[in-house]
């Protein structure tokens, strides 16, 4: 079975995660690919520095989002521009934006001349604007903890995501209907009964219901159902049941299936 948990690293501790997610900036598509490990540590008292690399797009779709084939350049030149300050301790590379005909590398930094321009400009080609750098003061590092980091909604789509991944790439039919359990907490017996009811009148089925005892203090439910795991499936199911598990206190902590390929029987967690 595949499955995802709603829970982190220690906060305190750095464990590099990198991923991504769309979303909307000033009402235009934007892609944010970050290292996630720093929301647990930042702010970094020893790097106050922002600094934004910003590469502009030579063709772009409707969305502002560069093309396939322009897409594929940017990360190539991003590639260079990396291999310029790989190893320096002085800089953190913490993600990037993609918005508006843009791309804008993010460090944080101990100075403001840790990076230079015109040793950005020697890997640009020619035929490529020149890439924009700002240095300003950002202490708290709130471009990254506010602006890039995601919602509670868009990271839970993203962990769902990374398991639509991994079942992919175990050769999951997705389409395939298969049982998806659900494991959801909550403060007190009374708050999971009222879930209870509720997601048996949407047609899930009780496994069990988990009570503290020597091993754990928690309080909980395990639900079922049969269900396909398509994206247009998964993400609105889990949505519906974060809602009714926080209108009753309560906390979802993900979700786990088997892998279902074309041929063969059912597989168990990889």
């Amino acid at each position: 079975m595949a499955w995802v948990k709603r829970t982190g690293g220690a906060m305190g501790e750095y464990r590099e995660e990198w991923d991504n997610y769309l979303c909307l900036v000033e009402k235009e598509t934007a892609s944010m690919f970050l290292d996630l490990g720093y929301a647990r540590v930042a702010p970094l008292a020893e790097k106050p520095w922002l600094i934004r690399v910003r590469l502009a797009c030579r063709a772009v779709r409707e969305n502002g989002l560069p093309t396939s084939d322009e897409m594929t350049a940017l990360q190539d030149l991003e590639e260079e521009v990396l291999s310029r300050v790989e190893g320096r301790a002085s800089l953190s590379l913490v993600g990037s934006v993609t918005t508006g005909g843009a791309r804008e590398i993010v460090f944080y930094a101990s100075t403001d001349d840790a990076l230079k321009e015109d040793e950005l400009t020697m890997v640009v080609p020619k035929r490529r604007a020149a890439p924009f750098l700002v240095a300003e003061e950002d202490p708290a590092w709130e471009y990254y903890l506010q602006f890039m980091q995601p919602s509670a909604e868009e990271y839970r789509r993203m962990l769902d995501t990374r398991v639509l991944r991994n079942l992919d790439r175990d050769g999951d039919v997705s389409s395939t209907p298969r049982r998806v359990d659900h494991w959801v907490y909550f403060e007190d017996a009374g708050a999971r009964d009222r879930f209870v009811a509720w997601a048996v009148g949407e047609g899930y089925s009780v496994e069990q219901r988990i009570d503290p005892d020597d091993e754990r203090d928690a309080i909980g439910v395990q639900i079922h159902h049969v269900s396909d795991v398509l994206p247009g499936t998964i993400h609105p199911t889990i949505a519906s049941l974060v809602k009714a598990a926080e209108d009753r206190d309560g906390r979802y902590d993900g979700w786990e299936t088997f892998v279902m390929r074309a041929a063969g029987p059912p597989t168990d967690r990889p």
